[in-house]
């Protein structure tokens, strides 16, 4: 009981500040979105030189998700040093925008221990130069030169004892085990509205691959018609589990675009 009055007084605390400065509701992709829906809360203070700090909490339980500062009241303009956190509390991240997007070297830390996990380095939102990244007891894990708007272009693993051994992308997206395509085209029904309508067009969606691979939280991004996103998402929803994403070896959430297109023959 104790613990579960905590997290309510922390939410108090964190909907109370909410309510004392410019407040945005966010979901789980980080779009806004009515408070009914939200994950998040996202709070804009006025402070000097014309920017604005922006804080985002989670809502559920009024922790500190992310700290950073933006030119205005919509985090759409990040400028200056930005820094996230993990559900324990401890620093997930922290780096640099410019003109809203990431500069120059970015720091990411373990959940556990909150020892460095990765550098990475960007030019502009793309990521260029070195990135290196690191095991929870500390030992260099990888080196990589990333050149041409992320591409990588030289690559090494090591072991704990520094020696080197197969090397293994740092990046894997998510991904089917099975014909998309194919899957899409044999499962997709054309609503008869849609058809009678001679309804055409192509549909955008957004969802997760969880750590096991399953799709969660299909949210359309382009719309055509209701009838076509519905099925959109109805079909995108059933498809079965991918193969998880992967950033050095660990197994993480993913969000994934699809589009996908209604044709009428």
């Amino acid at each position: 009981m104790k613990f579960r009055f905590l997290m309510f007084m922390l939410l108090m605390i964190a909907l109370r500040l909410a309510a004392q400065k410019d407040t945005v509701y966010l979901n789980k992709f980080g779009d806004k979105c009515y408070p009914a829906e939200a994950t998040a809360l996202q709070c804009f203070t006025r402070i000097a030189d014309k920017k604005y700090k922006v804080e985002t909490y989670k809502y559920s339980t009024g922790k500190l998700a992310s700290i950073g500062y933006c030119l205005t009241p919509d985090s759409a303009s990040l400028e200056g040093p930005f820094e996230t956190f993990h559900e324990n509390g401890q620093k997930a991240s922290e780096g640099n925008y410019a003109f809203n997007k990431l500069i120059g070297e970015w720091k990411h830390y373990y959940e556990s221990n909150g020892k460095l996990w990765y550098v990475e380095h960007f030019n502009g939102g793309f990521k260029d130069g070195e990135l290196k990244s690191y095991y929870e007891t500390g030992e260099l894990k990888r080196e990589e030169i990333r050149k041409f708007f992320g591409k990588m272009v030289e690559g090494k693993c090591f072991n704990k004892k520094g020696k080197e051994i197969k090397f293994t992308p740092f990046e894997i997206m998510p991904k089917p085990d099975y014909e998309l395509p194919a899957y899409l085209a044999k499962n997709i029904n054309y609503p008869d509205a849609a058809r009678e309508n001679n309804l055409e067009g192509r549909v955008l969606l957004k969802f997760y691959v969880d750590e096991n691979g399953r799709i969660k939280d299909v949210e359309v991004k382009r719309h055509v018609s209701p009838e076509i996103d519905a099925e959109a998402i109805r079909v995108v929803s059933e498809m079965p589990r991918w193969e998880p994403g992967q950033i050095d070896d660990k197994v993480v959430n993913t969000y994934f675009y699809l589009p996908i297109v209604f044709a009428l023959e």
